[in-house]
């Protein structure tokens, strides 16, 4: 019983995870949630074996201090720094060089996730593009964020390493570029109950999922 908060790779990951083990008989679920709140609140209920997370620099002590006062493990995973991703519809689309903030105010972006109910948990916010950005599309789904990127000028805001990205999000029709001058980074990691012992196929999960980080 995996949990997250709303992230591509954990999904990806589960995906790859079932794959697996299609063949024979399986009870799994994977579960999105728009809070980190509500996903603590399911996990110190036992509805959940463990739960990926994701954290921006900004924000990571209030997160480890409330994890602590729940009795609850963290896990680090890794740190990614932003990017931006395009589409071929993009003019930054195919550029080698890394480029500024100030690059990306002319587009409309795009994001996803809790961002209505949790403002700080969007990209935008945090790295100030929402006062710059030509426009905003909010929607709650990763597909649909990438299909948008895909096919169309939009650009939208990813944390992650070019490389890691390119481990779960294959397409050619999006283009990665780093940003030179973005200081907020994201840490991830994955949290569970301390007092409970990980299941051997959540172990399983969790070394999937650390190799698209």
């Amino acid at each position: 019983r995996i949990g997250s908060l709303r992230s591509s790779r954990a999904a990806r990951a589960f995906s790859r995870f079932v794959k697996k083990h299609s063949g024979g008989g399986c009870r799994f679920s994977f579960l999105n949630y728009d809070s980190l709140d509500e996903l603590v609140d399911e996990m110190t209920t036992n509805k959940l074996d463990l739960a990926v997370i994701g954290a921006f620099s900004t924000h990571v002590k209030t997160i480890y201090s409330k994890l602590k006062n729940s009795d609850i493990e963290y896990h680090l995973i890794g740190r990614s720094p932003i990017c931006v991703v395009v589409g071929r519809s993009n003019p930054l689309y195919g550029r080698t060089e890394a480029v500024t903030l100030e690059d990306l105010y002319p587009f409309t972006a795009v994001q996803y996730g809790p961002t209505f109910s949790d403002p700080s948990h969007s990209l935008l916010h945090e790295t100030g593009l929402s006062l710059h950005t030509a426009g905003e599309i909010n929607v709650t789904g990763a597909q649909i964020f990438f299909d948008l990127i895909a096919e169309t000028d939009v650009i939208g805001l990813v944390a992650a390493w070019p490389q890691a990205f390119r481990r779960y999000h294959e397409e050619p029709s999006t283009w990665i570029i780093p940003i030179r001058d973005c200081e907020l980074m994201a840490e991830y990691g994955w949290i569970k109950p301390r007092r409970t012992i990980l299941p051997e196929l959540a172990q399983e999960y969790l070394d999937i999922l650390v190799e698209l980080y």
